[in-house]
């Protein structure tokens, strides 16, 4: 780390210096080059005023000037260089004799062919007698770039001791910082095992043990959050791996984050954490209400056979992107409901039989009897014998109904409205014998199995038109609510005392 600060300091300071220096060299051109254009400007004014269309009017100039006068028609007619005249070419398109002769003269820079150096150039247009004149003064610009040369060697020289002192003084400084972030950064890593120990804040720099303090405080802290933390998972383990249900948690890519050991023992893994949850089990009703429930972010319950036992499954999306399945042993339940289904199938028989036979017996004495009073002896009997019969019926449907494995798949959306209707049309006969009306009111959808909102609403129905007053009524509201469907049978009958 003290390395990488201190190559990382330096690497600054280089950057930093090496920008001064080429803003120092572009400075200095530039002070330079506005001299030079001043100069220029002040000596072709001087010349432009003294032109007196003389032939030695061109002479005994600097030899670091050019002086040149070219007339209207662009021609060169005097030049302080010894040049053959007549071989110079016509001038009249030059940008300093067109910026002259516009009224708005300018410093040019370039190429001389004449000279072959670079030049600054700027001229003056001049009224004669009879025409004008344009007088133009020339400098080498290399007077300019000697003199940035000559400065960039001692500011280079300054640049590089610049540099070794700020090396120096960061190697000093980073001693004296990194030194007690050091220690810091040991004991910061003693978090983690357990076993921190406050640094003391004995460096020279106020603010360095200011800032050490304030770790000293942190360290602490977080010292006793993973030690919490720590008990806390503890505890919840020994939960988790003594819950007779099996848990497993996932998260939204369906890899393992949380199994207890119940969920170990009913896969036979026993490492499942880490791995993706279609390597626990093949059962296919399992992993597709897992798959489901991450791909829709829902939930869902259903019972399912897994090594020949019987699990009532909760499949749940969490708002944090989890999925949390909880398998519960059902097995002894289901066993208990096959008995009990069994049992009331036997008995039903039995009971049916006997019940039958009475029914049969009793028609018979109803037809061959004239006695007014046996005969309504008999039709009491019948009554009574139909109402055991449907409700040993009642019985077995309830039974069958509560033992059923729904398969989800299977499942159809139903309009309950046509259920309601075929219901009330079933009780057709036993609601006019009591002048009830019977009515079906709203619109609802619901996923399910058809014989089963049958007998739901059936059930319903049949009670509020039984134990209904003669002349009353019984409505069949159905409608959907925001995540809920509500199925209400309402009749102005008897009631139930409340508290029943």
């Amino acid at each position: 780390m003290k390395r990488k600060f201190i190559v990382f300091n330096t690497f600054v300071v280089v950057i930093a210096l090496i920008f001064m220096f080429g803003l120092s060299i572009l400075v200095t051109y530039n002070e330079h080059y506005y001299s030079a254009e001043q100069k220029i400007k002040e000596i072709t004014s001087i010349y432009a005023k003294n032109y007196n269309n003389s032939p030695d009017f061109t002479e005994k100039v600097s030899d670091d000037i050019r002086l040149t006068v070219v007339d209207a028609t662009g021609k060169v007619i005097a030049d302080s260089e010894q040049v053959n005249l007549s071989s110079v070419e016509n001038h009249i398109t030059r940008e300093e004799i067109v910026s002259a002769l516009n009224g708005s003269p300018k410093t040019v820079t370039r190429r001389s062919e004449t000279l072959n150096t670079e030049m600054m150039y700027y001229a003056e247009k001049v009224q004669t007698n009879e025409s004008y004149v344009f007088v133009r003064v020339a400098i080498p610009i290399e007077n300019v770039n000697s003199y940035i040369y000559k400065s960039a060697v001692p500011m280079l020289f300054i640049m590089l001791i610049a540099l070794s002192l700020s090396i120096f003084a960061n190697v000093l400084f980073s001693n004296s910082l990194l030194r007690p972030l050091q220690t810091v950064k040991i004991g910061l890593s003693q978090v983690s095992k357990g076993t921190y120990k406050k640094t003391l804040p004995d460096c020279g720099d106020s603010d360095i043990n200011t800032m050490m303090s304030d770790i000293n405080e942190i360290s602490e802290k977080i010292q006793k959050g993973i030690s919490t933390a720590k008990e806390e998972k503890e505890k919840i383990d020994y939960i988790l791996n003594n819950i007779s249900d099996s848990i497993i948690v996932t998260d939204s890519n369906l890899t393992v984050t949380v199994s207890n050991s119940s969920a170990n023992m009913l896969f036979g893994i026993w490492e499942s954490v880490g791995k993706k949850i279609d390597v626990l089990t093949s059962n296919r009703t399992f992993l597709a209400s897992v798959h489901d429930c991450a791909a829709n972010k829902t939930g869902s319950i259903f019972q399912t056979e897994i090594d020949g036992r019987w699990y009532l499954c909760r499949v749940q999306y969490t708002k944090n992107d989890m999925i949390i399945s909880v398998l519960t042993d059902i097995t002894a339940q289901k066993n208990g409901e096959k008995m009990r289904l069994e049992f009331f199938s036997n008995a039903s028989h039995e009971l049916k039989t006997p019940l039958t036979t009475i029914k049969g017996f009793n028609d018979m004495i109803s037809l061959n009897c004239n006695d007014a009073t046996i005969s309504g002896y008999s039709q009491r009997i019948d009554k009574e014998t139909a109402r055991m019969l449907s409700l040993i019926d009642d019985m077995l449907n309830i039974s069958k109904l509560e033992n059923s494995c729904l398969d989800m798949s299977a499942l159809t959306d139903i309009k309950l409205e046509n259920i309601a209707n075929e219901v009330a049309n079933s009780l057709k006969l036993l609601s006019d014998s009591k002048n009830i009306s019977v009515s079906v009111t709203g619109h609802a959808v619901l996923k399910a199995e058809k014989e089963h909102m049958f007998e739901l609403i059936k059930n319903l129905a049949e009670n509020a038109v039984r134990y209904n007053n003669n002349g009353g009524h019984v409505d069949i509201s159905l409608s959907d609510r925001k995540d809920k469907t509500v199925i209400s049978v309402i009749d102005n009958g008897i009631g139930i005392e409340e508290g029943k």
